[in-house]
């Protein structure tokens, strides 16, 4: 399916940027697809490459058209599995990050263009769907949008928050847990994406008996 949210004004973001989403490939060497799209010239524009590539764009001529800027990151998309990704934009800093699971990805590789600003168009946010034409094979979830930079510990509440959906782990011995004590730490998070936690915790493991 592809959803389509039109053009409104909240989704004309030029400035600081975050976007957050889950998304399960299917069939990743099929073609050129586009998991999130506005503008690739425009606000931004995202793209899964056929060698799990993603390539993320923004420019400054409010459209589809050339004189973009891009940068991008190998290794990304690997075909029937859950990935969250978080691409933060910080257009002060002329700087774009991308997390993978919580965890910071290299800087990736910045066409020659070196930087632009992105600038507003009269093109759809879609999710599913985008100037590739290809539609999405596979699934996505989550889709967050933030007109603002996030830090990586909010990232990281972000991954913590939603990662129930795809694994399951049970602290038992079982499982790998060692003897001894373990140190913990507990977040909250809001539909805003606001995010609180409390102080370290401690549980220890003893052997049965103990």
């Amino acid at each position: 399916d592809i959803v389509s949210a039109g053009n409104p004004a909240s989704l004309k973001i030029i400035g600081d940027m975050t976007l957050s989403f889950w998304v399960y490939p299917t069939d990743v060497s099929a073609a050129r697809e586009n998991p999130i799209d506005k503008a690739y010239c425009g606000e931004f524009g995202i793209t899964q490459e056929t060698t799990g590539q993603l390539s993320y764009f923004h420019g400054p001529n409010g459209g589809e058209v050339i004189g973009y800027m891009s940068i991008a990151w190998q290794g990304i998309f690997i075909d029937d599995e859950w990935i969250h990704l978080v691409i933060v934009r910080d257009v002060s800093n002329q700087s774009v990050k991308l997390y993978r699971n919580g965890i910071e990805y290299d800087n990736g590789t910045r066409s020659a263009e070196g930087w632009v600003r992105p600038s507003v168009s009269t093109q759809p946010f879609t999710i599913g769907d985008g100037y590739a034409g290809s539609g999405f094979r596979g699934l996505i979830d989550d889709v967050l949008v933030f007109n603002r930079t996030i830090t990586s510990q909010e990232v990281s509440a972000l991954y913590a928050d939603s990662i129930s959906k795809t694994i399951s782990v049970n602290l038992t011995l079982t499982d790998g847990l060692t003897e001894g004590n373990h140190v913990f730490n507990g977040y909250v998070q809001d539909r805003l994406g606001n995010v609180n936690y409390e102080s370290a915790r401690t549980i220890t493991i003893s052997p049965p008996g103990v």
